[in-house]
């Protein structure tokens, strides 16, 4: 059977929908017993942008919720900093909103709490429905629209960063556009220099492997915080990703796994896989001990280092697992990490705009 049929493609749709409802009715739950309550934390703005890359499915929006600091509500102000983040979410399941927390500890960092900085929180577009490269797009559409609007944002004090899949958009984008800069042909600026002065990535998905290789974990019941990546979970937000983003096209299951293989090995959907120089000046990178993807992480974060033009920031959190920052609280285990990561994130922004602060 063709694996880009239509009977594939509901078959891998039916899957997603199952763990999105599984995901949904956890999150219920945390919120009934108030382990889940959201943050009172409202945007400044919600704005909706239209999506440049039609799919067979017609045309669309991206929703980008602005958060700013005090000093950014300043009518007066002018151009503010900006920073875009993308969420985590296996590129399938909506978790939308879920970064509030790392957006209110920015809103609130003594470093940043007076300087002029708007947040972007920006969605994405989902697989199986919208598969790569519609997230991708989004994520390039968002940052075009922060370089279309110089009267709102000063284009000298862009970063970018993200959470799991979020991350892996940040890092992907940040060297695509790098990689354009050194070439001279930036659609930014003066078409030679970085238009990302920075990127924080939490967990990435650094690489895209065909064999997953596991990392070990304490046996028993789970006492460490984070989120369990099992395989069949995995597989399935693999393969809504990679679906082709048109039915029957490639014809055979030969010419889809090749197809297949050679996106995985584009720097833009595999960051790990691009030089270097194509990185901003200051990374952030962080992984987890009990996380499948800290192998190719750290990996990546060896590379980078090397690189005596890179700031390499961040690092392994022993003894927590994937997205352990959204689950951890106050006194528990992994908790003081997350505080000194956010902290990180927010030294390197304020870096970024002039302020003299070490990291």
């Amino acid at each position: 059977m063709s694996t880009t049929s239509l009977s594939a493609y509901t078959k891998i749709l039916l899957k997603a929908k199952l763990i999105r409802g599984v995901y949904l009715f956890d999150d219920f739950k945390r919120r009934v017993s108030g382990k889940g309550d959201p943050s009172p934390l409202q945007p400044s703005e919600t704005i909706t942008i239209p999506s440049t890359k039609p799919t067979s499915k017609g045309n669309r929006n991206i929703t980008i919720k602005i958060y700013k600091t005090k000093a950014a509500l300043d009518p007066n102000v002018g151009p503010v900093a900006v920073h875009l983040n993308w969420h985590g979410s296996g590129f399938v399941l909506p978790m939308y909103g879920t970064d509030i927390g790392f957006i209110e500890h920015l809103l609130n960092h003594p470093l940043l709490a007076s300087y002029p900085l708007a947040i972007l929180d920006c969605d994405y577009a989902k697989a199986p429905e919208y598969p790569c490269p519609a997230a991708p797009d989004d994520a390039r559409d968002a940052v075009n629209y922060v370089f279309r609007n110089p009267r709102l944002y000063d284009l000298n004090k862009v970063t970018v960063g993200g959470f799991s899949a979020g991350a892996n958009l940040a890092m992907g984008l940040s060297v695509d556009l790098g990689n354009q800069a050194h070439k001279g042909m930036s659609p930014y600026g003066d078409g030679k220099s970085h238009p990302i002065h920075a990127v924080i990535a939490f967990y990435p998905v650094a690489k895209w492997v065909s064999e997953r290789v596991d990392v070990p974990v304490p046996p028993g019941p789970q006492t460490w915080p984070g989120i369990p990546l099992p395989k069949e979970v995995t597989d399935i937000f693999d393969d809504s990703y990679w679906f082709s983003p048109v039915l029957n096209d490639p014809p055979t299951a030969e010419e889809d796994r090749a197809r297949v293989k050679a996106w995985m090995q584009m720097p833009l959907y595999s960051p790990a896989c691009a030089d270097s120089r194509d990185f901003p000046r200051y990374i952030e990178l962080v992984t987890c001990e009990y996380d499948h993807l800290s192998i190719e992480g750290e990996k990546l974060r060896e590379a980078l280092s090397k690189d005596k033009t890179k700031q390499v920031y961040g690092r392994r959190i022993d003894g927590v697992g994937h997205s352990w920052d959204l689950v951890t609280a106050p006194g528990q285990t992994g908790y003081k990490e997350r505080c000194e990561m956010y902290d990180i994130a927010a030294r390197i922004i304020a870096r970024v705009g002039g302020i003299e602060v070490e990291i």
